[in-house]
């Protein structure tokens, strides 16, 4: 008897159609296995969340619509802090953003393999609505409308570590191509801190697994999972992260879920001193 071909998650069969008007094929099994696992290298309350047939058992699953929890919301203190600091952060990074642009608009006179729009956008889920996320345009054109027709995102490609421009190596390397999403901060689509926003049909096959977390939280730039960097083994346990963040805020009051995500902030900058990340 021959054993049956695997088939690549990544190729065009398989694919279907969603309500986002998009394919997209089915995610790698590796990035959803159901083994179980532990954290012994995390905090107590991570390390007890485990992979079950719904995603991770500590969590709100549902079965129906109807059986969603209440969001968490974005309360006026959030919203006021999120919006107050990326407006500071874009005065205080605006040198930062305008060399960004300059050299994109320079790799592409003297690379005509380069050459495109500073930024890229592209749809991600935020609260449970899609939104255009802005970063600064680090790949080659041809490489990112390669990977649409493929029903793939841009991060896709990013972890391959293909398709990059000259200067978009660099600014991946400082991070710097993630700036840009303070505005998206500022226009309230993000937070500063929450689980970071999945593509669309990452949702929506979360949502039929029966994991709403992306459903219930804002989305952020930075999170439990950026915090830990350096301390995940794997795609489950970064997966694990987000839902804890969920988990826990949900339970605080607007005071306490304000120093949490200011703590969450400390830490994920001393994680990029060190080297680790995001």
């Amino acid at each position: 008897m021959s054993t049956p071909q695997r088939r690549n998650p990544y190729s065009g069969a398989g694919r279907k159609h969603t309500r986002w008007g998009n394919e997209r094929p089915a995610a790698p099994e590796s990035l959803f296995r159901r083994g179980q696992k532990t954290l012994p290298f995390l905090p107590q309350a991570v390390a007890g969340l485990r992979p079950s047939h719904n995603g991770f058992t500590n969590l709100p699953t549902m079965t129906n619509q109807t059986d969603i929890p209440q969001p968490v919301g974005v309360d006026p203190l959030k919203a006021a802090f999120d919006k107050g600091l990326a407006a500071v952060s874009l005065l205080i990074t605006s040198p930062l953003l305008g060399l960004g642009a300059l050299a994109i608009l320079i790799d592409g006179l003297i690379w005509p393999e380069d050459r495109g729009p500073i930024f890229h956008r592209e749809t991600r889920i935020s609260d449970g609505r899609p939104f255009s996320l802005f970063k600064f345009r680090t790949m080659q054109v041809g490489a990112i409308e390669e990977a649409r027709r493929q029903g793939l995102t841009v991060k896709y490609l990013e972890r391959a570590n293909r398709g990059h421009t000259r200067v978009g190596r660099y600014l991946r390397r400082w991070y710097l191509d993630e700036l840009p999403q303070l505005f998206n901060i500022l226009r309230g689509e993000m937070s500063f801190v929450g689980p970071r926003p999945p593509a669309p049909f990452e949702y929506e096959r979360e949502l039929s697994e029966g994991n709403v977390r992306k459903k219930l939280a804002r989305a952020g730039l930075v999170g439990l999972q950026q915090a830990n960097k350096g301390r995940t083994h794997g795609f489950d346990e970064e997966i694990a992260l987000d839902y804890e963040y969920v988990a826990r805020v949900r339970t605080m009051t607007p005071w306490q879920r304000l120093v949490y995500d200011v703590s969450l902030l400390l830490r994920t900058v001393r994680v990029l001193l060190e080297g680790k990340g995001l």
